[in-house]
């Protein structure tokens, strides 16, 4: 009997990787300074956490497709150095280990990021270690108050770091190559 394509021994799931050349710390530039940044398309969902951020105060800048402008190159990497924390929603909740990609190009610029909880992000990533997860907004303010609000810069930091780190280990292409290399034995 043959084996269903897409199940069991042979399969990998390997994430996509980051070029830290492109993605990486860089100098605050004033006017990107905020407390959340977003980047991406703008959605329903995405909108509705964008307006709950501002209508609790919150100085937010949401960038991509449908907001102000469009980021690309180095802006990005502007953008996340200027914002306290960097908003990550995926478009999708339900499928397992589907998050926004942006977590890794995030985390390659050194930011402080606030994921909405999705199935299977805490493979890669753990919680108020790498980064930190909401699941409503309610946590996503709790959140916000915690580690913004009361400026919690150290603690900011150390999240941010580990995140850093743990993409540089992990998630960059050298890795994932060698990753692929690995599982055909080259």
């Amino acid at each position: 009997m043959k084996k269903a394509i897409g199940t069991g021994e042979g399969m990998h799931h390997i994430m996509e990787g980051i070029d830290q050349d492109v993605y990486r710390p860089t100098i605050v530039i004033p006017e990107y300074e905020c407390d959340i940044a977003f980047i991406g398309s703008s959605n329903q969902e995405r909108l509705h956490y964008l307006k709950v951020l501002v209508d609790a105060g919150y100085n937010v800048k949401a960038y991509g497709q449908g907001f102000n402008e469009e980021i690309h190159g180095h802006q990005f990497n502007m953008v996340c150095s200027g914002a306290k924390a960097m908003l990550a929603l995926s478009a999708e909740y339900n499928t397992q280990e589907y998050f926004s990609d942006r977590v890794f190009r995030y985390g390659a610029c050194g930011s402080f990021v606030l994921h909405k909880h999705a199935p299977g992000l805490d493979k890669y990533f753990t919680h108020k270690r790498d980064l930190v997860y909401f699941n409503n907004e309610e946590s996503l303010l709790q959140v916000m108050d915690h580690y913004v609000k009361q400026d919690n810069v150290e603690e900011r930091q150390a999240i941010s770091q580990n995140i850093f780190d743990r993409v540089a280990e992990t998630h960059t292409w050298d890795n994932v190559i060698k990753q692929i290399c690995s599982i055909v034995k080259i």
